[in-house]
Formats: C-alpha cells, structure tokens, sequence
C-alpha cells in the first residue's frame, strides 16, 4: 500500500474527511424542542382566554347620562343601552354583541358617521 492510500483509508476510518458530519449535541436538541413545545403550548393556551373589555367607572356611562341628541342621531342597528363615552377620543361607543364575540364599536349615525364631542361638549357626526 503506498503512503497516499493509508492517508485516504486513515481519514475515512476516522470520520475527520470532507465527508464527515459534526457530533450531534442531543442537549442541545432536546432544549430546543423544549423551547418549541412551551411557545406553542403557550400560545394554545392564550387562544383560550377570553376577551376582556377595558371599561372604567369614570367612562362608563348609563343610557340615561348619554344626550338625548346622541340618541338622536345614532342609527338604529346600534345596542343604546350599552353606550358610553371613551375619555380617549371624545367619541361614543357601544358594545356590539356579534355571533362570534362582543366587540366595542363606535356609535355611528344613520349615514355612518362616528358621533364625538366637539371642543364645546355638543355632540357632532365626525366624517
């Protein structure tokens, strides 16, 4: 055997050639499959929380302390028990109780328009 053939045979018995995979780390295999399995359990698991709707008592408002311009102008396709005014934006809205979820929505007039608070306080149909 000449000496070129013994380094080839010597390379490929000892797994150091071109060929060669590296060492598996199953450590580090199994950590990454713990890190999967949490993230989708944890995101599972979120799915199944209900949805919370932020409402405060200072925002809150009963049908009686809404305007009755409001009421006035709000379409008919909206729940007016449930209206209140968001302090945030200075517009009404009311919770819309779908097939799916309940949803806040913006109280809108029959054409559409979402109902605020002007800078006087008076009520006004914004485009």
């Amino acid at each position: 055997m000449n000496p070129t053939n013994q380094v080839i045979i010597n390379l490929v018995v000892s797994g150091a050639g071109p060929l060669a995979r590296p060492p598996i780390d199953h450590e580090r295999g199994a950590t990454l499959t713990r890190a999967i399995v949490a993230t989708v359990a944890l995101f599972s698991l979120g799915a199944c929380a209900a949805p919370t709707i932020r409402t405060s008592d200072q925002s809150q408002a009963a049908v009686g302390q809404v305007p009755a311009q409001v009421l006035a102008l709000a379409g008919p396709y909206q729940d007016l028990q449930t209206v209140w005014l968001n302090p945030e934006d200075g517009c009404y809205w009311y919770r819309h109780g779908g097939q799916v979820e309940t949803t806040m929505l913006p109280l809108r007039t029959g054409a559409g328009k979402v109902i605020c608070l002007q800078n006087s306080d008076a009520p006004s149909a914004a485009g």
